[in-house]
């Protein structure tokens, strides 16, 4: 697993170079399974994952805004460390002052 139960992690941007979305996430929970962007319609989700081609892999619950957050793909999060590396590159962020 990438990440493990305790890590912080920051939410993934739909553009990458803005950076992570909001405060970090606590990991509390990883395991392999569908991810869930639609938790309480099935079918939505199922079409969903189906339309964007996901299917099992590692997913994780995380507390995140102070409500947990289940079944989040790995790919929509980043380490915590993401933007201090992104700094170290020199590739500028919304972040940044």
């Amino acid at each position: 697993m990438k990440y493990k139960i305790g890590d912080l992690v920051w939410l993934a941007s739909t553009a990458d170079e803005l950076g992570p979305c909001g405060p970090p996430a606590i990991v509390l929970n990883a395991y392999i399974d569908e991810p869930r962007i639609f938790l309480y319609n099935k079918r939505a989700n199922k079409e969903w994952l189906e339309d964007e081609d996901k299917s099992v892999g590692e997913v994780y619950d995380i507390f995140y805004n102070g409500q947990i957050e289940i079944a989040v793909l790995d790919e929509w999060l980043k380490p915590f460390d993401y933007m201090e590396k992104k700094r170290e590159e020199g590739v500028p962020s919304s972040h940044d002052d």
